[in-house]
C-alpha cells in the first residue's frame, strides 16, 4: 500500500515510497501506524545512509507527523552528518536551526562541512561542543571564514578525533595550527591531518617565515610519526631544496 500525503514534495514522496517498500517486505507489520518506535528509527537510519548522511530527506520526513518529527530527532538515528552536498546554501542560520536544542547530534561521529564557505564559528562551535566527545572524523576543508578559535575548541572538545581536514582554511594560520595541536591529546589521537593551502603559506611570505614553517612542520611530524599529512611535507622539502640554490639577498 502506497501512502500519500497532500502537498508532499517529490523528495518526501520518494522517502515515503521507501518506507512503504520496507513495509511490503515485512510480513509481520501491516502498516506504518503499527511500527514500533525502534523499527521506525532503524528505517530512518537507513534513509539517512542512503542519502549520503545529508539531512535534507530527514527534514522532509520530520514533517509527516509529530511522532515522526520526534523520532527523526532521536540521538540514535544520527551517527553522521554530511553537509557538503548543501555547501552553497548552508550558512550559520540554517546550521543553528538544524542543530536545535535537543542534542539530536550528540552521538555523531562523522561531520563534514567541506566547502561550506558561509559557515562561521557562530554555528560551528555549538555543533562541535554537542558532538565533540564522540567525533572521530571532521572535515572543515574550504571553510575559509574559520579562525584558530575553531581549532582550539576542537582540541578541547574532540578527544577521539583521528581524521581532521583543514585544507583551504585560509583563516587558520598553518604555523598557529601546529602550535595549538602540539602536545595535546589531539596530537596523539590524530592519524590523518589535512593542512594543504592553509593560511600563511599560499600567498607571498618572507623567506625566513616560510623556512620557519617548514622546519616546524618537520619537527611536528618527527614528534607525531603516526600522523599522515599527505603530500604537504614533500611540498615543503621540495621548496626548501629549491631555496638552497637561491641567494638569501
Amino acid at each position: 500500500v502506497v501512502h500519500t500525503f497532500s502537498g508532499a514534495s517529490p523528495a518526501l514522496a520518494q522517502q515515503i515510497q521507501y518506507v512503504d517498500f520496507a513495509l511490503s517486505v515485512t510480513t509481520t507489520v501491516p502498516g506504518l501506524n503499527d511500527l514500533e518506535d525502534d523499527q521506525l528509527r532503524r528505517i530512518f537510519m537507513e534513509v539517512l545512509k542512503l542519502s549520503g548522511n545529508c539531512p535534507t530527506s530527514m527534514m522532509h520526513l520530520s514533517r509527516v507527523c509529530k511522532r515522526w518529527g520526534k523520532l527523526v530527532r532521536s540521538v540514535d538515528v544520527w551517527r553522521a552528518l554530511h553537509l557538503n552536498k548543501l555547501a552553497n546554501s548552508v550558512a550559520d542560520h540554517e546550521l543553528l536551526v538544524l542543530l536545535g536544542n535537543d542534542n539530536a547530534f550528540s552521538k555523531v561521529s562523522s561531520l563534514s562541512l567541506a566547502s561550506c564557505v558561509q559557515v562561521t564559528e557562530k554555528s560551528l562551535l555549538p555543533i562541535l561542543r554537542c558532538c565533540g566527545p564522540n567525533l572521530s572524523y571532521l572535515d572543515i576543508s574550504g571553510c575559509w571564514l574559520l579562525t584558530d578559535k575553531t581549532l582550539r575548541v576542537i582540541v578541547e572538545s574532540c578527544p577521539k578525533l583521528n581524521h581532521l581536514n583543514m585544507s583551504r582554511c585560509s583563516g587558520i594560520m598553518l604555523s598557529d595550527a601546529l602550535d595549538i595541536i602540539e602536545g595535546t591529546k589531539l596530537g596523539s589521537s590524530l592519524q590523518r591531518l589535512g593542512m594543504a593551502y592553509m593560511g600563511g603559506v599560499c600567498h607571498r611570505v618572507p623567506r625566513a617565515s616560510f623556512e620557519a614553517v617548514a622546519q616546524k612542520m618537520e619537527s611536528f611530524l618527527l614528534k607525531h610519526p603516526k600522523v599522515s599529512v599527505g603530500s604537504i611535507n614533500q611540498f615543503f622539502r621540495l621548496c626548501m631544496r629549491k631555496l638552497e640554490d637561491i641567494p638569501h639577498n
